[in-house]
């Protein structure tokens, strides 16, 4: 089976990035139609993320992976799978109020995705390390 993990780990971090983007632009200007795109973004991120992560875990038995990297490389899997939980925990919330975001929540719900962002990007950013500087996953 070809590694897809190269492939799938792009489309959740635009999704997710520009969702949150669009969720700010709704909360700031009181425009629910950001939200709702923001909504939808985020669910396709979700699921989006469910793939990406998958397929590094299934794609982790076919590095080989040493020295300095290992550390590097077992770091990414953990923030990969605390960004997942956290999009998906994100996604769960929204679902439970009909994809809007709360008044009373706003700001709780803003903070966890900043957060989450900050996750997100700290992932992707390990990724291209593990590549680019270590060569994993290179043939």
């Amino acid at each position: 089976m070809p590694d897809i993990h190269p492939f799938l780990v792009h489309f959740p971090i635009a999704l997710y990035l520009t969702g949150l983007f669009l969720d700010l632009l709704g909360v700031v200007r009181r425009d629910p139609a950001p939200l709702r795109a923001g909504w939808y973004l985020l669910a396709a991120s979700c699921m989006g993320c469910i793939l990406a992560v998958g397929s590094g875990l299934l794609a982790k038995g076919a590095v080989d992976v040493r020295g300095p990297a290992l550390e590097s490389f077992a770091l990414h899997e953990q923030l990969a799978l605390a960004t997942g939980a956290g999009v998906c925990l994100l996604f769960y919330w929204r679902l439970t109020y009909r994809g809007d975001i709360p008044v009373s929540h706003r700001n709780l719900y803003l903070l966890a995705a900043l957060i989450t962002a900050g996750l997100m990007v700290s992932t992707g950013l390990l990724g291209g390390i593990l590549v680019f500087e270590h060569g994993i996953g290179v043939r």
